[in-house]
């Protein structure tokens, strides 16, 4: 590729530049360069511009942004309605598993249903020890075990089993609840990034499932568009924005193109030059 003479703009044609001494010769002004510089140089300023043409077209839905000239607040929304999809078939499954659950526990707990009911006259064949050991002592004439009534048999009430269905009906519950917390964050989670000339800081998610960063924006080297290889979703590699300097910050990679390279373009704007 041609390379532009930073000193008079001409034009360096690909003959005047020597790639293996890395040197760049402008026949115009005489001036010899740094080949590797100079490509640098074209390169950021075609970023720019690409920046600049991204910035000047439509804001796409689903962003929001505010600018006071001290602090920079943009908010996009990040949810992959793919896997709110997936999370949301397997809340469903739960929920209609759990109501049945919970239904029957409920019905079974209530006073006066069929579950709950007491027969009134047990059969005698179904009677402890202890009371036919009574009635046997009555007929001898020997009167019957003290604290008992001869003959006559209350069923004891086992709560222990109540108390093991509303566990499980209560661990259905909390299933449930995890399962559509997990879709209604895939689907209307977002990002927020607040940007200030000494600090800034990036929140994910949806409430209560958020993730915050924070990070300083002077020490940004670079916003750039990285495919993340290690997930995969729908048959594809999801394109996170990438926020470099120190440790990377990566958000974004369910957000449909246009989003995306909106935001992008936006923070490459911003980041490292406010001050």
């Amino acid at each position: 590729m041609a390379l532009t003479c930073p000193d008079c703009a001409a034009i360096i044609p690909l003959d005047d530049i020597n790639v293996a001494a890395d040197t760049a010769m402008c026949r115009a002004c005489g001036t010899m360069h740094i080949a590797a510089d100079l490509l640098h140089d074209d390169i950021s300023d075609a970023k720019a511009q690409e920046t600049a043409s991204a910035l000047l077209g439509p804001q796409p839905a689903g962003v929001s942004w505010r600018d006071d000239g001290q602090t920079l607040r943009v908010k996009a929304r990040v949810g992959s309605s793919v896997l709110a999809g997936v999370f949301g078939v397997f809340a469903l499954f739960w929920t209609i598993a759990g109501a049945f659950v919970i239904v029957d526990v409920a019905t079974a707990a209530t006073p006066g249903s069929v579950a709950h009911h007491i027969p009134d006259t047990p059969d005698p064949a179904d009677a402890p020890d202890a009371v036919l050991l009574d009635e046997q002592m009555a007929e001898d004439g020997g009167g019957v075990l003290p604290g008992k009534q001869s003959g006559v048999w209350t069923p004891t009430v086992q709560r222990g089993g109540d108390i093991a269905d509303w566990l499980i009906a209560g661990v259905l519950a909390c299933i449930m609840l995890f399962f559509w917390l997990l879709t209604a964050t895939c689907g209307l989670a977002t990002a927020t990034i607040t940007i200030r000339p000494d600090r800034a800081t990036l929140v994910k998610g949806l409430f209560p499932l958020r993730i915050t960063h924070r990070f300083d924006p002077t020490r940004v080297t670079g916003v750039v568009e990285k495919v993340d290889t290690s997930t995969r979703v729908n048959g594809r590699n999801p394109t996170k924005i990438v926020i470099q300097g120190g440790d990377e910050i990566g958000f974004g990679g369910f957000m449909p193109d246009s989003r995306r390279r909106w935001v992008l373009a936006l923070l490459q704007a911003n980041l490292g030059h406010r001050r």
